[in-house]
């Protein structure tokens, strides 16, 4: 006897998880791109999953992307050790050189013109 295989059904039982409405904001900017057809339905179907527009996951995705990416060039992580390190040297500066006070004396290129 053959089996059956029977694919799961999609559930809508998380939609207490969906993210809240937003007050509706005017979107006046258009982006197009263009993908593959299996990048498509598998975009659609995350969707589907949570319940919302193609547009809106979309949106809600590269949004997140892109903030991920700035965070990740913006923010610096160190071990603790470092961490310590830093907090100290600044803490502590070291004594400028007569060079270094001399230039911090001089007025800015912009302020002599």
């Amino acid at each position: 006897m053959a089996e059956t295989l029977v694919a799961p059904r999609r559930s809508r039982a998380f939609t207490a998880e969906r993210p809240q409405k937003r007050t509706h904001v005017l979107k006046s900017e258009h982006m197009q791109i263009r993908v593959t057809q299996d990048l498509k339905l598998l975009v659609a179907e995350a969707a589907e999953l949570l319940g919302t527009s193609i547009s809106d996951f979309s949106t809600r995705v590269i949004r997140q992307a892109a903030e991920d990416e700035i965070l990740n060039r913006r923010l610096i992580t160190l071990k603790s050790e470092d961490f310590d390190r830093f907090v100290t040297i600044l803490d502590n500066p070291p004594e400028l050189s007569k060079e270094a006070k001399a230039r911090l004396r001089r007025k800015p290129v912009w302020e002599t013109a």
